[in-house]
């Protein structure tokens, strides 16, 4: 598991954060298990910011993309 920073604004919302400040790609799976975790929490609405050193690649912009319009 690995979530950086966590925060409850109330019993059902939080917010999740994680940073990846190296020289390795960010690539999907980062962004799957970072959702994954937070999953494993009990909250109906979530908040999900991943902060990366490097340029995300594009096809973990475009799963990110589609993965915020669907969940909302």
């Amino acid at each position: 598991m690995e979530i950086d920073i966590m925060g409850e604004e109330n019993k059902d919302t939080a917010i999740f954060g994680m940073c990846k400040r190296t020289n390795e790609k960010v690539d999907i799976q980062v962004l799957e298990n970072f959702v994954h975790c937070s999953q494993l929490f009990r909250y109906s609405r979530t908040h999900l910011f991943l902060f990366a050193k490097p340029v995300l690649p594009e096809d973990v912009v475009k799963l990110r993309n589609k993965w915020v319009t669907s969940r909302w």
